[in-house]
């Protein structure tokens, strides 16, 4: 039988043990990496429930066209995500890497709806979501409610992996000319190159195979912030794109499609900044090319100018919404000296 002092420190060895394992669990160094495609979503659900109401409204919520495309609005338009439905018999090791999951249930036990919010759980990176409440009434109710919060935190989620991914991959000679020349910071990662840099326009490109992904940086003297208007800034836009961007074709220049899809205007403040971001499609004046694009202007007032970075993609045989958004994370790494 122990003595009253071997109990003790042996029952400070296990302690000690469980919380380091505790500690190591919840860090990133011991989880594995994520799995599944960009954009993917594994939702834990019942077929009851999936089959049912709640099931059609999350799927409607979660499945919405991913806005500024070009088949926007019409037949093979792209989901904003794309969802698999595991019943909860079926939630094994195999799917708890997953990048984004969203466990759903009913206990008629709980008071009322909740929605709670994890990262990295089971995986580096991880989204998890849980969404729970006593009954499907209030498990719709929650689900409407909370629909935008939804979709953003996702999404957001989804392009800051491609952000952690341009920092840890950083084409360091590339960002330190931009600093240097331009004093603008953009993480571009490696394998993007530059095409074009002038004196205030910069054109960076990738090409993967069969795709173009393409980042403009132009600048020009800051007199008032109505310069960043949308009325302002998609004159000021056009002309930047038909000076400096042809096409392969004589007489062929990029340009803003205007009649035949929307485009999309919203304003934020970025580390003190003000910020419009503009999206929509791009077309080719005088040929037949297109694609997505999304813009952001800044005021950057140490320096006093306006700078927009203009991203665009060109990929005629391949879905757009993942390409997009892999650009979108580069206008969110732009950062200008304090």
């Amino acid at each position: 039988m122990m003595n009253n002092l071997t109990k003790v420190l042996w029952l400070a060895l296990i302690v000690a043990g469980t919380i380091s394992c505790n500690k190591d669990k919840k860090s990133d160094n011991f989880m594995p990496p994520i799995t599944g495609k960009p954009g993917e979503i594994t939702l834990v659900m019942t077929d009851a429930l999936y089959d049912g109401p709640a099931g059609d409204t999350l799927y409607g919520i979660l499945c919405i066209e991913e806005p500024a495309l070009p088949q926007s609005g019409m037949e093979g338009a792209e989901p904003m995500f794309d969802v698999i439905q595991v019943p909860p018999t079926g939630f094994g090791n195999i799917f708890r890497a997953n990048r984004n999951i969203i466990i759903v249930s009913i206990n008629d036990t709980l008071e009322k709806a909740a929605m709670r919010i994890d990262r990295s759980y089971w995986a580096k990176q991880q989204l998890l979501i849980r969404m729970t409440a006593p009954n499907q009434e209030e498990l719709i109710d929650l689900m409407v409610n909370k629909d935008d919060f939804l979709r953003n935190t996702i999404r957001d989620t989804e392009i800051d992996r491609d952000v952690y991914l341009n920092n840890k991959y950083e084409n360091t000679e590339l960002v330190n000319s931009l600093i240097r020349k331009h004093d603008v910071v953009v993480q571009f990662s490696k394998g993007w190159q530059p095409r074009l840099d002038t004196n205030n326009f910069v054109w960076v490109q990738y090409n993967p195979p069969q795709i173009t992904q393409a980042v403009l940086i132009y600048y020009y003297p800051y007199t008032d912030e109505s310069q960043i208007e949308y009325e302002n800034l998609i004159p000021r836009t056009e002309e930047w794109l038909k000076t400096w961007v042809p096409g392969p074709s004589k007489g062929s220049y990029m340009t803003l499609e205007l009649e035949h899809a929307p485009l999309y205007s919203k304003v934020f403040t970025k580390d003190g900044h003000y910020v419009r971001e503009i999206k929509g499609l791009w077309d080719m004046h005088n040929d037949s090319m297109g694609g997505p694009f999304i813009s952001w202007s800044f005021i950057d007032e140490k320096n006093s100018r306006i700078v927009t970075v203009f991203g665009f993609v060109y990929a005629p045989k391949y879905q757009k919404r993942n390409h997009i958004r892999k650009v979108e994370s580069l206008l969110k790494s732009v950062k200008f000296s304090d």
